[in-house]
């Protein structure tokens, strides 16, 4: 789209990156994420002042080409988007009755002087409309609790610290914040999870602390290692972490080298050599790798092969009434001989089947059985298919929200015989290590997965390491059943796997279908048509059954943008339909939402999805039911638990299927479009697959065969011990 133009235009977006700016005029270049109908990023030049990273703001002015930089908006002027005031914030995450309505309401009457008239005269709280004496008495309850942590919220928030880090920041520490703070702002990033290394330079600047301050030097390197792990690493290349660490500081890399060594020797980084390169580990993660290959090897080594014969009789008198195939038939035939397997294979090559059979095998043999997955929806899939109970790691492992420990492990194991872990791919490190120290010495252990679809969201990659090892005995199924050759997602998920394009063939009565798009506006109008009348005319899907799936989330195709459009495609707002305010929009009774985060205490986890069933707008409440039929309740602060769950990315998606899928490619999305990626999202489609991408895009997932070398010491160690 052509965007230079001398006509005065208008553009909403939010302050993602001040790239230069002159404190004496205050000109300004900077990165803002577009927040009205476009949703790109682009580049905005103007003379600002007192714009702050992360504001939403309205600009106005024109496009202009720069010679160098190329096209830019350059700004006449600008209003900054009022948000929630801190005041409103504190109100809606502390006191009882209060949502952001409320809040903004008690705001606007007050001002200044609300904390005042609270503590003074509380009554006038009611001159406010809605405020009941029922309100009123929760109200002043609530305050009576939290006022204590007032002040030391404003203080945070006003070292630029947002709301959320810091109500998190004074839930830790209490009446000690300000004095935990002071004597070391690096220490939250030991102490408190999810908060990180930027907001302790907030900190530290506010302390006047200086920049080669050894706290400072030692924070800056964990942090580089921990970002690490994000991408799936378990361990860092030493010069690689000095450079990143030193670039992050803005020092010598040479000033680095001895914080290295004295956080080696206080055991906060392990060095260790791999492929002939030193490389530094996160502890825990690297005694959790150690972990994993010793318990691999004792198991290998044990004992639980003696009722090998009795489980080869079982299988060759089921073969007589199962229709195994030859190749199926050696696959179960080795997992039986061994105490520790990995099935593999692609979509439609029988590995249900093959489960089924070992299932079905172990309980003739009076075999104790677990069958788990890593996310809810691989573990219902699996109860589906085996007929047998099947749970997630983390509930049969039953976490202890009061001791926040798992009750099963080292020293209370599984009382089980056999374990089955499907969708092992997605299985990383840490959640791996946590499952094989709760398994019995005795125990069997099968791993099933498709090691071709894309890698554990956490760090390591114990699918592929157990394979590469060479240590476990794995078999790949790779004949396609002949019911299967009918199915055009089978045919073009193997097609794509082998670096083709899918066979299209947009005719009545098959089951894979693609439609060009171009411009974000041509895929945005497409897709509310596919979602919400194509798909439900021509098949009869309701919109539950439905899932879009794309490879980001930002972006103008990305999964937050898409979950706007459809929202307003498949659940659009009325007068009677209750709402409740969430980021820069809202949820609404009916909405099909994702939950993001691990919740033991609710018993709910990061990529369970469900319907909102009510919303309490008085109260701020809003309940949930899951597809494992829970409902849970969330009050207002604790909605950033939940996402609109219409779009949802690849990896999301990975480990459930759906009945129709909607897989969107752009190259917009082009730093993401891989072979593994396409390949993952095309298997989550049951009946129906739907590629909306451009013909550009799909050649380069296609193409694209970069399966990305995480650095861990598993398959090393599995050799070792």
């Amino acid at each position: 789209m052509n965007q230079s133009s001398k006509e005065s235009l208008k553009l909403l977006g939010k302050v993602t990156k001040i790239v230069f700016n002159r404190p004496d005029n205050g000109y300004t270049v900077m990165q803002v994420e577009r927040q009205d109908t476009h949703k790109n990023k682009v580049t905005v030049v103007g003379y600002f002042q007192a714009v702050m990273l992360g504001e939403r703001v309205h600009f106005e002015g024109i496009w202009q080409e720069h010679p160098t930089h190329g096209q830019q908006f350059f700004a006449k002027s600008f209003t900054k988007e009022q948000e929630n005031t801190t005041e409103e914030k504190f109100f809606i995450h502390h006191i009882d009755g209060v949502g952001p309505s409320f809040a903004q309401k008690l705001q606007q009457t007050f001002g200044d002087d609300l904390k005042e008239i609270l503590n003074k005269s509380p009554q006038r709280l009611k001159e406010v409309s809605g405020i009941g004496q029922e309100r009123y008495k929760r109200i002043m309850e609530s305050w009576g609790k939290h006022q204590a942590s007032h002040d030391t919220l404003l203080f945070l928030t006003n070292c630029e610290i947002g709301f959320s880090t810091a109500n998190k920041i004074y839930k830790h520490y209490a009446e000690h914040t300000l004095e935990k703070i002071s004597s070391n702002p690096y220490r939250l990033l030991d102490e408190i999870e999810g908060v990180g290394f930027h907001t302790a330079e907030l900190l530290a600047k506010h302390l006047q602390i200086a920049n080669d301050d050894p706290r400072r030097l030692r924070a800056g390197l964990m942090h580089v290692m921990q970002q690490e792990t994000r991408f799936g690493h378990c361990g860092m290349a030493y010069e690689k972490c000095l450079t990143q660490t030193a670039n992050l500081l803005k020092i010598a890399k040479a000033e680095l080298v001895n914080e290295v060594d004295f956080l080696v020797n206080e055991k906060k980084l392990m060095p260790e050599t791999l492929k002939e390169q030193l490389c530094l580990f996160m502890p825990t993660l690297w005694l959790q790798e150690q972990l994993i290959s010793q318990k691999i090897k004792n198991l290998l080594a044990g004992k639980g092969s003696e009722d090998t014969q009795d489980l080869i009789l079982t299988l060759k008198e089921l073969e007589k009434s199962l229709t195994l195939s030859q190749e199926q038939y050696h696959a179960l035939e080795q997992a039986l001989q061994s105490p520790v397997f990995v099935l593999t294979g692609g979509p439609g090559v029988g590995k249900t089947t093959s489960v089924n059979t070992l299932v079905e095998i172990f309980k003739i043999n009076h075999l104790k059985i677990a069958l788990a997955a890593p996310t809810g929806r691989a573990a219902k899939r699996l109860q589906e298919a085996t007929k047998s109970p099947a749970k997630t790691i983390h509930r049969l492992l039953e976490f202890d929200s009061f001791t926040e420990k798992f009750n099963f492990g080292k020293y209370h194991p599984l009382p089980i015989d056999v374990l089955i872990v499907d969708e092992a791919s997605m299985l990383d490190v840490p959640l791996c290590a946590q499952l094989l120290e709760a398994l019995p010495a005795h125990a069997r252990l099968i791993f099933v997965g498709d090691v071709d679809q894309l890698s554990s969201v956490g760090p390591g990659e114990v699918l592929r390491s157990l394979i590469v090892s060479g240590q476990v005995p794995y078999f790949a199924l790779k004949t396609i059943f002949r019911q299967e050759h009918t199915s055009q997602i089978v045919i073009n998920a193997h097609r794509v796997n082998q670096g083709m394009l899918p066979d299209i063939n947009n005719e009545a009565g098959v089951d894979f279908y693609q439609v060009k798009a171009n411009e974000p506006a041509d895929f945005l109008r497409k897709i509310a048509i596919i979602v919400g009348e194509r798909l439900p005319a021509r098949f009869s899907f309701s919109s539950e059954e439905i899932q879009v799936i794309s490879p980001m989330n930002i972006g103008p195709l990305g999964v937050n943008n898409l979950n706007k459009i459809l929202q307003e495609t498949l659940n659009p707002g009325t007068a009677h339909k209750a709402k409740i305010k969430q980021y820069d929009g809202f949820l609404r009774e009916g909405d099909k939402v994702i939950q993001v985060v691990n919740n033991y205490e609710k018993n709910v986890f990061n990529g369970d999805i469900g319907k909102i069933i009510s919303i309490d707008e008085e109260h701020a409440k809003v309940k949930v039911e899951f597809e494992q039929h829970n409902i849970i309740e969330y009050l207002a602060k604790e909605l950033d638990q939940l996402q609109l769950a219409y779009a949802i990315t690849v990896h999301k998606s990975q480990g459930s299927e759906y009945p129709a899928v909607v897989v969107v490619l752009s190259m917009a999305q082009k730093t993401m479009l891989k072979r593994n990626l396409l390949y993952t999202a095309i298997t989550r489609g049951k009946k129906c697959v739907v590629l909306l991408c451009e013909e550009q895009a799909l050649r380069l997932a296609v193409n694209t065969h970069e399966v990305a070398t995480r650095i861990n010491k598993l398959e090393e160690w599995l050799h070792e011990y």
